[in-house]
């Protein structure tokens, strides 16, 4: 649970940001920039985000992406067409990403998801 004590700019900025998070997944604004942007400290944000959200915001930033990823690849989009749809800065980058993240690399993925029809949920 946040703190008691925590501004109520930075409950506000937090909420906003989430939202904007939520509907842009693709984004690669830094937490630096989000702050700036919403009149906050950095810090104060960091820290409030993860207390109401349960994780860090690089990290939801990185779930948000990588799920979005996976919806695209079943809507038949291409490694390529993700890596630009979601702003990765090259096919690899995407794919190691994917890989880190899920412990299988995006084709042997889509490989499994032809393999064993589209009910299979996020890996």
């Amino acid at each position: 649970m946040p703190k008691k004590g925590t501004k109520r700019s930075v409950r506000l900025a937090a909420n906003q940001i989430k939202k904007y998070l939520d509907s842009h997944p693709g984004t690669t604004i830094s937490t630096a920039a989000l702050a700036q942007q919403y009149g906050v400290s950095r810090n104060a944000l960091q820290e409030f985000f993860k207390d109401k959200f349960k994780q860090p915001i690089g990290q939801y930033k990185l779930n948000l992406r990588l799920t979005e990823a996976q919806k695209l690849l079943r809507a038949g989009k291409s490694i390529k067409e993700v890596t630009i749809i979601l702003q990765y800065a090259s096919p690899s980058s995407f794919s190691n990403a994917f890989r880190n993240y899920y412990n299988i690399s995006a084709r042997e993925w889509l490989q499994d998801i032809k393999l064993n029809g589209s009910k299979q949920s996020n890996v």
